[in-house]
């Protein structure tokens, strides 16, 4: 029997990554095991086929009273597991974590004194890789701590993220978590709805790792599946509908669109040339429309008429080269078809 109502749940959604989300479990429930207050892992399985099943009943052996699972009936996407799970714990607490990621040794000990304190109903830890090293809390309303630090980046990687349960529920329970659902990040579109205005904290302090330094093929091929490179396009879309609800009211800072280093529309712009320069591929118009979108909810005009109109320039540009490539190679064939013919023999013997 798992706690009932435990102080902090660690939530891990897994989809056949068996060895990967043992390893997972285990770095947590090693840590539980050492606490007084009632810390517990659920395992979301959204029906695996590849035995993750029997390494979490193992698991459960080994960790009695720790582990609690749950399968669902048949394979969803991502966003409705997502939403499955914020509803599924009854806790004061909890860590959403990936399934391919690990907590640090020492970790709980260290958070645990912080959630028993804080006033703040979310908080962000950074992985390892990507603290700055200023070992520091920064505490503020979310959407002042999203446009300091980045929207995606305080948000979008579900194992940084500690909720307060009641929190998360209302997130799942979002009017527009349909719409929201549409783009790669419906966890960060609904958690910024409910808790723009509430008091939230980034600890910059390394306190959770992803078990890969880079991304598997694995996870490359998942990432397919779920059409996520498509489904970046889509938040545009997203803010755009918090801005018509009057759930956002004030334009946001540049820092906000920052992802991993990256402004959005750098790491797209970037990536929409690269398709063409490298293979020739040309981005539908609705690719280039989202990136142009996303200036208008910037609050430095005259950096977004730049962005748009470098946007406008660069799309102009490979429109041009591929018209006027298609066009080339057309008089080519053209000037080949008269060297043939006036190539021919007049003389046949």
């Amino acid at each position: 029997m798992t706690i009932t109502n435990p102080f902090l749940v660690f939530a891990i959604p897994t989809w056949n990554r068996q060895r990967e989300v043992e390893i997972c479990v285990r770095s947590i429930a090693e840590q539980i095991k050492a606490q007084i207050r009632s810390v517990t892992i659920l395992v979301q399985d959204d029906c695996s086929t590849d035995g993750t099943k029997s390494s979490i009943e193992a698991l459960q052996k080994e960790y009695p009273g720790v582990i609690e699972y749950r399968c669902t009936e048949k394979r969803t996407d991502y966003s409705a597991a997502f939403k499955s799970l914020f509803t599924a714990p009854s806790a004061e607490w909890v860590w959403t974590f990936g399934d391919d990621d690990l907590l640090e040794p020492g970790s709980l000990d260290r958070i645990l004194p912080i959630l028993t304190e804080t006033d703040a109903q979310f908080i962000h830890c950074v992985e390892k890789g990507r603290e700055s090293g200023s070992n520091r809390m920064f505490r503020g309303k979310l959407l002042a701590l999203c446009n300091s630090f980045g929207w995606l980046d305080m948000t979008g990687f579900i194992t940084g993220n500690i909720v307060r349960g009641d929190k998360l529920k209302q997130a799942a329970q979002s009017p527009h978590w349909k719409q929201y659902a549409k783009s790669a990040f419906v966890q960060s579109c609904a958690l910024l709805e409910i808790l723009k205005d509430e008091q939230s904290a980034l600890i910059d302090v390394p306190l959770v790792r992803t078990q890969n330094k880079s991304q598997t093929q694995e996870c490359i091929d998942r990432w397919a599946v779920d059409r996520i490179g498509e489904r970046y396009m889509l938040i545009s879309d997203c803010l755009e509908l918090m801005f018509e609800e009057g759930i956002l009211e004030n334009k946001l800072k540049k820092t906000f669109f920052r992802y991993q280093n990256y402004h959005l529309w750098d790491r797209h712009i970037t990536y929409f040339v690269s398709d063409y320069v490298g293979q020739g591929l040309m981005r539908p118009s609705s690719d280039w429309e989202s990136q142009a979108k996303l200036a208008k909810f910037v609050d430095d005009e005259l950096f977004a008429t730049a962005l748009v109109n470098e946007i406008e320039m660069v799309r102009g540009l490979i429109t041009l080269h591929s018209y006027m490539e298609s066009n080339l190679l057309g008089i080519k064939s053209e000037i080949e078809a008269v060297s043939a013919r006036r190539g021919e023999s007049s003389y046949p013997w």
